[in-house]
């Protein structure tokens, strides 16, 4: 036995297969999933591709797959798994085609000599139930082209998946020229991350490189590999610190500092490095603050969590999933006027007031420090644009959200209290 056939393993017992298809949409990804299954339980994964895939041929017909050919065993279990479905819950839900299927077995029983469909034979049915004809799928596909939209920034990667699939199924490819300025329009709609490709296009001239629907498809796909990138680096440094964390040991006879300070020398009790120097008569003194718990003196000056506020040693920041969007709380997020209310941006949840955690964030006071306390109502997104507060005795800045037309309404701005300075 040669080092080929050894490596080859024993055919399943049985062919696992998912539920029936409910539409169209889903028989093409569940098709795939079946051309799978076969493949893992064959006993020669080669052989049982090739024998398989005679239903990707695009002339194959109901006939052309009565024989089992090379594999008579695995065409049996095929067969019973795509009927064993037909009982299921999931195939209760789709009658039509399991009465389909139920017809194509009584035909075969009616032959004389009674017979049964092939495995393949029952995937052609299926297959053929769920079919689009070429040139209403040509039509219809053109229309859903011309009339899809753009679906946002946070969905950039599954509108370009939908797009790239509708231009694929079609029959007869669309010029080149006629995607360019369908593609062009739909990015026009984007807040943010597509603007950049809008402009390099408008300031372009007919002809160079950057007026083409190949630039344009390319300089997107450039986008959101970009932002998946940046989505894997911090996920995986979020892990990365998680783990030194977690798996960090403490040295031989010494007591984790609670501080998040340096560790202590074997052998002796560490002390805390944000506590002052104290003085009184140990634990117990009436006039020290003193070290024990039992102490009269002040607080050391730790967070609330217990770290250091500038301790150097303190592990790195992980960001939170529930954190707000300190731009959106000023009028001042890009997205905030398309978003809403309760959506999630790049920089957190859009809400409608500060968290008390909010309030106490660096970025969060540096904004009240040049716009004014934050109040109820007092920033907002009127008609589209942000509200940007005026200083004291100046004019309104320029409005930086959504490009608004000079003179066009904007609401009522906020101004920033005592005069400061922006």
């Amino acid at each position: 036995m040669s080092n080929d056939q050894a490596r080859k393993r024993k055919e399943q017992d049985k062919i696992d297969l998912p539920a029936l298809p409910k539409s169209a949409a889903d028989c093409k990804s569940w098709l795939r999933t079946v051309y799978g299954a076969v493949s893992i339980a064959a006993f020669d994964p080669t052989i049982a591709n090739s024998w398989i895939w005679r239903l990707r041929e695009p002339d194959i017909k109901y006939e052309d797959l009565r024989s089992p050919e090379s594999e008579p065993t695995l065409d049996e279990k095929l067969r019973h798994a795509i009927t064993r479905q037909m009982g299921t819950e999931a195939g209760k839900k789709v009658p039509a085609l399991v009465s389909e299927i139920e017809q194509a077995i009584d035909t075969e029983f009616t032959q004389v000599p009674p017979t049964q469909p092939s495995g393949r034979q029952l995937l052609h049915v299926i297959k053929t139930f769920y079919e689009v004809k070429a040139e209403r799928r040509d039509w219809f596909e053109m229309r859903h082209l011309h009339e899809l939209v753009y679906w946002g920034d946070n969905f950039l990667t599954e509108w370009k998946r939908h797009w790239n699939n509708l231009v694929r199924n079609q029959r007869i490819p669309p010029d080149d020229k006629v995607l360019e300025e369908i593609y062009i329009a739909m990015c026009r709609q984007s807040a943010a991350k597509l603007s950049k490709i809008v402009d390099m296009y408008d300031f372009s001239c007919e002809g160079d490189s950057q007026r083409s629907y190949t630039w344009l498809e390319k300089m997107t796909e450039k986008i959101i590999k970009e932002a998946r990138g940046r989505v894997n680096l911090e996920s995986l440094a979020a892990g990365h610190e998680a783990a030194i964390k977690a798996k960090k040991p403490a040295m031989p006879g010494t007591t984790p500092d609670p501080g998040g300070g340096a560790p202590a020398t074997p052998g002796t009790t560490p002390q805390n490095p944000n506590a002052k120097k104290q003085g009184g008569k140990g634990d117990k003194g009436k006039k020290g603050a003193g070290k024990g718990d039992k102490g009269k003196g002040k607080d050391s000056g730790k967070s609330a969590t217990g770290a250091s506020p500038g301790g150097g040693n303190s592990p790195a920041r992980i960001p939170d999933p529930n954190r707000s969007c300190i731009l959106n709380l000023f009028g001042k997020c890009k997205l905030g006027a398309v978003l809403g209310k309760g959506v999630t941006c790049e920089k957190g949840i859009h809400r409608k007031k500060p968290l008390d955690s909010d309030r106490t964030h660096p970025f969060f006071k540096k904004l009240e420090k040049e716009h004014g306390a934050w109040e109820p109502n007092k920033f907002k997104y009127p008609d589209g644009s942000v509200a940007v507060p005026v200083v004291q005795g100046g004019d309104a800045r320029t409005r930086n959200a959504c490009n608004t037309p000079a003179g066009s309404p904007t609401g009522a701005t906020a101004q920033p209290q005592g005069g400061a300075k922006q």
